[in-house]
């Protein structure tokens, strides 16, 4: 009897520890992107799950992942490696940088409506290629909260716009980099 309550007082102490880091985190969001479905388009959630989620469609061209720059994070393009890191993405989706200090990053890129920090893994292959390392955002999918589905229920998952976007989302990102979904409006 004793070891399953110990259990359950582990697990409690832990679910309000998650929760209480949950709201610390999004009490003042670091910064706010608005993206369009292109970017976060709706993901295919199919007919047995009820919950609804967006896609980022990340564009993680790395060109700007240089020798030097890769030695900044003490990485050697001659070796295999991984390093995580703090991604910077702008309003596009765009993966324009990345660092290891949130304070440096925040005055090299200091709009925050503009650009946003979050992480992500940079990979270097150790092979002499076009492209010997690769940048990931570590974020794939973002939950759309109950009170923002309205926008999205009308929508249908699979068809893919074609002409103009349907929605607009607004991403909002904590201090360590991780998002949610802080706002969504249906376009004309």
């Amino acid at each position: 009897m004793r070891p399953a309550v110990l259990a359950c007082g582990w697990l409690l102490a832990a679910d309000a520890f998650l929760l209480v880091d949950a709201a610390l985190e999004r009490r003042a969001p670091a910064a706010e992107l608005r993206f369009d479905e292109r970017a976060f388009p709706l993901s295919d959630y199919g007919r047995d799950n009820t919950a609804l989620r967006l896609r980022p469609q990340w564009r993680e061209t790395a060109l700007w992942l240089t020798a030097g720059k890769l030695a900044e994070f003490g990485l050697d393009p001659r070796s295999r490696a991984r390093k995580q890191v703090l991604a910077v993405v702008n309003r596009q989706g765009e993966v324009v940088g990345a660092g290891l200090d949130p304070a440096r990053l925040g005055e090299l890129y200091p709009d925050r409506t503009a650009y946003a920090f979050t992480p992500a893994v940079i990979t270097v292959s150790g092979t002499a290629s076009a492209t010997p390392a690769a940048i990931h955002v570590l974020t794939r999918s973002v939950h759309v909260p109950a009170h923002l589905r309205g926008v999205f229920d009308r929508l249908d998952p699979a068809r893919i716009p074609l002409t103009a976007p349907r929605y607009e989302v607004s991403v909002c990102f904590g201090p360590s980099g991780r998002m949610w979904l802080c706002g969504a409006r249906a376009l004309p």
